[in-house]
């Protein structure tokens, strides 16, 4: 006859599994989605995981595969503060007093004709910007959706060996949403 007293702790060693595994999954669904993929670190495990800063473009700014979002009200100037930007890199001048670091940039337009970008390229060029490394595509009026723009971009970036790529405006790609709001 088997040992009753190990058939019972055998018992209850499943109920209290079933019973854990119950209630992990029940904490589970009252952690939030958005902590479920990313975790709250300490200032001190951030610093071990990142000693170095990333590689700069934008000293003290932007690091190689950051984001950086331009926001201003309609005719601030944010296109021509965004060009200037370009310029900066493609030299390895200074933007708004901040030093980048020389590179290749793609400047992705989603909302002045060609023939307006070109005219604000020979007036920055005029005033002593040197847009010549610059380069652009023109999308204004474009259809597309964002798996075919991400592909496009992944692309070029990689092909062309871009450092830096400028979407202006932003909400162009924002479907159905104003510039104001």
């Amino acid at each position: 006859l088997p040992d009753l007293e190990t058939y019972a702790d055998t018992d209850r060693a499943k109920a209290a599994v079933k019973s854990a595994d119950k209630a992990a999954k029940e904490a589970a669904k009252e952690i939030p989605v958005l902590l479920q993929n990313f975790k709250i670190i300490s200032s001190k495990d951030l610093q071990v995981k990142f000693p170095d800063p990333p590689e700069p473009v934008l000293e003290g700014i932007i690091g190689r595969g950051e984001k950086l979002i331009l926001g201003g009200s309609s005719k601030a100037g944010k296109t021509y503060s965004l060009l200037n930007l370009a310029s900066a890199i493609t030299t390895g001048g200074k933007w708004l007093g901040h030093k980048c670091r020389k590179g290749r940039v793609l400047f992705l337009n989603f909302e002045v004709s060609d023939a307006r970008m070109a005219e604000r390229n020979r007036l920055l060029e005029g005033a002593g910007v040197d847009m010549a490394g610059v380069d652009f595509l023109n999308l204004r009026g474009a259809q597309f959706d964002w798996a075919t723009l991400i592909e496009a971009l992944e692309y070029s970036a990689q092909r062309m060996s871009y450092d830096l790529l400028i979407l202006d405006p932003v909400y162009k790609l924002l479907a159905g949403m104003e510039e104001n709001n």
